[in-house]
């Protein structure tokens, strides 16, 4: 682990000198925002490099390396192409790994820099809550979660074209970016937190009932089929208690701040987020684990936007410290059941780590 502990230093502590050069007052305008942009990319660099030149690190990477050569017909056309210009470049299959590992960070980046209110503790984030290795594992899918964190401006303002427009390409990319389709339903109608809860809490009672309807329906499609009862499904992680308890109290968080959260376009989003992913969890107590993995699109949100939740809180005690313990707490957390599945579980196989190089 400590690769990944080095490389996220190294970009918190970038991304730190970035926000505190915008700040110093003895640097001319131009100057600092030269110095903060350049520092900003370095943060950029340390996570992504490792990323990108991996090998063998991460579940599929082998199955990658071997499509580069020859795609299976059930990948989406819009990796086959990213794949195929990449191929008519250079025939080193690294390259696609490079090149998805610039997508992935850079728009993790770009969008926490537009978006977030703390850069260092979203990018903490980003690697805490098992976003950054995720990405290593299913990267197609990550690819497609990355290019709808760049429609998030889009979507808070309900410009449903320009989002739509995002969602296409995604899917293009990867089927399971439609879960966004209810996400924006959500993000649009306002569901209160006691609807929601007792449609959440409904829905894990019916979900016995639901898996009877929903599984003929989805496995007459070849690629869902393999997703839900082919050899990807494993029983064995169809449901993850500690993220679902974390999204549980992100959500009591936002129902207890409901009145801010409808008047911020940015906790509306966070929130919509947040009850979608409570709703997938609640059918994956029953059904086989590829549902949780439509819950990892729904970690970006809280990337960017859990920052200014905490920021927000509206505690009885109003002092700063109470809620950086809190901001701490949740740090803490993540860390704690992060680290148990990559290193005890070896969830994602991202570990050992090794280079290009030292193969």
């Amino acid at each position: 682990m400590l690769v990944y502990f080095t490389g996220t230093v190294l970009s918190v502590l970038f991304a730190y000198i970035s926000l505190k050069i915008k700040k110093y007052q003895r640097l001319n305008s131009v100057g600092r925002y030269t110095m903060a942009k350049l520092f900003a990319l370095l943060s950029f660099v340390p996570l992504t490099a490792i990323m990108a030149f991996r090998y063998n690190v991460g579940t599929d990477y082998i199955s990658y390396r071997n499509s580069f050569y020859s795609i299976p017909e059930y990948v989406e056309n819009g990796y086959r192409v990213l794949n195929n210009i990449l191929k008519k470049i250079t025939n080193d299959p690294q390259s696609i790994f490079i090149i998805s590992a610039i997508i992935i960070c850079g728009s993790y980046f770009y969008i926490i820099y537009k978006e977030s209110v703390s850069p260092v503790y979203s990018i903490l984030l980003f690697v805490l809550c098992e976003d950054y290795f995720i990405a290593m594992n299913g990267m197609r899918q990550c690819i497609s979660t990355a290019i709808i964190l760049l429609s998030f401006p889009y979507i808070k303002e309900k410009k449903i074209f320009k989002s739509l427009i995002f969602l296409v390409i995604a899917f293009l990319f990867h089927k399971s970016s439609i879960v966004f389709i209810p996400l924006y339903i959500l993000y649009i109608i306002e569901i209160p937190p006691l609807i929601s809860g007792i449609a959440i809490i409904a829905t894990y009672i019916l979900s016995y009932i639901i898996r009877e309807f929903v599984f003929p329906i989805l496995t007459r499609f070849e690629f869902y089929n393999n997703y839900f009862i082919g050899t990807y499904a494993n029983i064995n992680e169809n449901f993850n208690w500690a993220y679902t308890l974390i999204f549980l109290c992100f959500f009591i968080l936002l129902s207890y701040e409901y009145k801010e959260v409808r008047q911020c376009k940015e906790l509306k989003l966070l929130y919509s987020g947040i009850v979608l992913s409570l709703f997938i969890t609640s059918l994956s107590a029953v059904m086989p684990t590829m549902l949780i993995r439509l819950t990892w699109h729904m970690n970006s949100f809280i990337v960017i936007y859990l920052p200014l939740a905490i920021k927000k809180l509206d505690l009885k005690i109003s002092k700063t410290s109470v809620k950086n313990v809190i901001g701490v707490l949740i740090l803490v957390a993540y860390a704690l059941v992060t680290t148990y599945r990559i290193i005890i579980k070896g969830c994602h196989d991202v570990l050992p780590y090794q280079t290009i190089w030292s193969n």
